[in-house]
């Protein structure tokens, strides 16, 4: 494992927020809050190996047209983690790969589709 933390920006409350971790921390966020239509949480957890981050991030949310669950994981390796494509002033968000995905539509899943 490398001896270096793991540097990198994320998009949280609507504001661009510094994290640091450790080889071998792990840093877990979320929340919830009403919407126009109804309600949505948000949770997401940071890991670091020494060698490549790990972001897990969940979203659960209902409106008006039923629920919606969200999951998906990206790795980025901690060398990539100022070489993203999305770039906000002067915040440069890490190359995130995505691991794996899904997401489920209970309403749609209730009218057979």
């Amino acid at each position: 494992m490398g001896k270096d933390n793991a540097r990198f920006f994320a998009f949280i409350n609507g504001c661009d927020v510094k994290i640091t971790l450790k080889p071998g921390q792990e840093l877990e966020h979320g929340i919830g809050q009403s919407t126009d239509e109804g309600w949505k949480r948000e949770y997401r957890c940071w890991t670091f190996d020494g060698n490549f981050v790990t972001e897990l991030y969940d979203t659960v949310e209902k409106d008006c047209d039923g629920r919606m669950d969200r999951h998906a994981v990206f790795k980025c390796h901690v060398r990539k983690l100022k070489m993203g494509n999305e770039i906000e002033g002067d915040v440069v968000y890490p190359d995130w790969k995505e691991v794996s995905s899904r997401q489920r539509d209970h309403a749609a899943e209730l009218a057979g589709y």
